[in-house]
């Protein structure tokens, strides 16, 4: 069971935990990266390369898969583990 975030993306659909986004946080300093919707502390998160950013401070998200239905995907963003 994957929680629902409350979110959605630019395309209008529901954003879930697990899933996994493409984002942009701030285009002047950081392009787009790419990372893992967890729910830590409470509150809504996107694991990334550069490191943890609350989903709702995001400016454009879109989901790209999650990890049940692209493990390859989801495990390519873990490092294999």
């Amino acid at each position: 069971m994957r929680l629902n975030t409350g979110f959605l993306d630019k395309n209008g659909k529901e954003i879930y935990e697990g899933d996994i986004l493409k984002y942009l946080e701030n285009p002047d300093i950081i392009p787009w990266d790419t990372g893992i919707v967890v729910f830590d502390c409470g509150v809504f998160k996107v694991r990334g390369g550069v490191g943890f950013r609350e989903l709702k401070y995001l400016e454009e998200k879109e989901v790209i898969g999650n990890k049940i239905e692209t493990p390859e995907l989801f495990d390519s963003l873990i490092g294999g583990k």
